[in-house]
């Protein structure tokens, strides 16, 4: 339990530190938390400081949630424990201790631990995500429609008890 422990700890740590607000310095950009929607994610990085920025902004955002669950996989922690420090890479994002917990929405990053956790689900919210954002033209809109569905699919998908309470909490954040 005391592992376990320590490994929520130090993932929700992990995730705190923003992505977002570090490669926009390192690009001379402005702080994305002051500026277009003030959403320290991806899309915002976009918004005020261009492609590279913003894809460097997603994919370490989404590392900071599937190397916590891949190394958590690979140190041998059984499925269940794996997706609490999912959920602590997720909770780590969106409510930062490192910036007064305001953080993203924690999709790219809950993306990152679905890729490891369910590939195949992944593949079936990144389906749902790309129509949605066809429609909608808004990523937000989008990632919440993918979050719903998944929350509504997931427990039948892999009926499993912790998918089953995993799927709600993230969907809620």
């Amino acid at each position: 339990m005391i592992t376990l422990i320590g490994w929520l700890v130090g993932t929700y740590l992990l995730a705190s530190i923003s992505s977002a607000v570090l490669w926009s310095r390192c690009f001379g950009h402005p702080d994305p938390r002051g500026s277009g929607s003030r959403n320290p994610g991806a899309t915002n990085v976009l918004r005020v400081g261009g492609k590279a920025a913003a894809a460097l902004t997603l994919l370490s955002d989404g590392l900071k949630g599937a190397l916590p669950v891949w190394l958590s996989q690979k140190a041998g922690m059984v499925e269940w424990q794996s997706h609490l420090v999912a959920f602590g890479a997720v909770l780590g994002h969106a409510f930062p201790l490192f910036f007064r917990f305001r953080g993203g929405k924690g999709v790219a990053t809950a993306a990152g631990c679905l890729l490891v956790l369910t590939p195949s689900l992944a593949g079936i919210a990144l389906l749902v995500w790309l129509l949605a954002i066809a429609f909608s033209q808004r990523s937000a809109y989008a990632s919440m429609f993918a979050a719903a569905v998944l929350a509504i699919t997931m427990p039948w998908w892999l009926p499993t008890t912790h998918w089953g309470l995993m799927a709600l909490p993230l969907f809620v954040l």
